[in-house]
C-alpha cells in the first residue's frame, strides 16, 4: 500500500515514527507518545452524493509528540468529500465534523495543536467560518502581521489544510 511505501522511503531521512488509520498517515522524525484515529460520528446520508463516504466512514487521526519538552497534538482528518458537492446538506455534515475534531482536540489540554488534512470545503464556507470564528483560527494566506517562525517557537495552535489553504490560531506562528 501506499502509506507503506511514504514511510519505508522517509524511514532513510530520518522519519522513523508512522501512525496510519483509514488512509491517513502522520510521519515524524520525533516519537509519539499516544496515538489514536476515530470515525466521525456525522457521515452524511446514505441516499445522497456522500453515499461512498457513508460506507467507508470518513475519520480523524491523532498523535502526541514531545520535541524539545514541548508536546504537540497532531490531527490529520479527511473530511466529507460527497464527491466535491458544496451544498448545503453536505457543507452542514463537513462544519459537524471540523467542530467533533476540534473539540476532541481542545479537551486533549495541549497548547501546541497542528491540524492537517482535506477538508473538502472552500474559502469562506460555512465549515471555514466556523473552524475560523468559533475555533479561534486565522488563515494565514489572508494578510496579516504574523511571522514565520519555527514550530518550536510558535506559542499555540495551528491548523494547516494541505489542499488549499493554511489556518492557525490567532495566537500562533505559521511554521514551515
Amino acid at each position: 500500500k501506499d502509506a507503506d511505501y511514504i514511510t519505508n522511503y522517509l524511514f532513510e531521512y530520518g522519519f522513523n515514527q508512522s501512525f496510519y488509520f483509514k488512509d491517513l498517515l502522520i510521519v515524524s522524525k520525533h516519537p509519539f507518545i499516544h496515538k489514536a484515529g476515530f470515525e466521525f460520528k456525522d457521515q452524511g446520508k446514505f441516499f445522497s452524493l456522500a453515499i461512498l463516504d457513508v460506507l467507508y466512514k470518513k475519520a480523524f487521526q491523532i498523535v502526541k509528540i514531545k520535541i524539545n519538552r514541548q508536546i504537540f497534538l497532531v490531527a490529520n482528518v479527511h473530511l466529507l468529500s460527497a464527491l466535491s458537492c458544496d451544498k448545503e446538506i453536505h457543507q452542514k455534515v463537513r462544519e459537524n465534523q471540523a467542530i467533533e475534531l476540534c473539540k476532541y482536540a481542545k479537551r486533549q489540554k495541549v497548547e501546541k495543536f497542528i491540524l492537517v488534512g482535506d477538508f473538502n470545503f472552500h474559502k469562506h464556507s460555512p465549515p471555514y467560518m466556523t473552524i475560523k470564528k468559533r475555533f479561534n483560527f486565522i488563515d494565514p494566506f489572508e494578510k496579516t502581521k504574523i511571522k514565520v517562525l519555527s514550530p518550536l517557537n510558535f506559542p499555540s495552535n495551528i491548523m494547516i489544510a494541505l489542499t488549499i489553504w493554511r489556518f492557525m490560531d490567532k495566537k500562533a506562528l505559521l511554521m514551515h
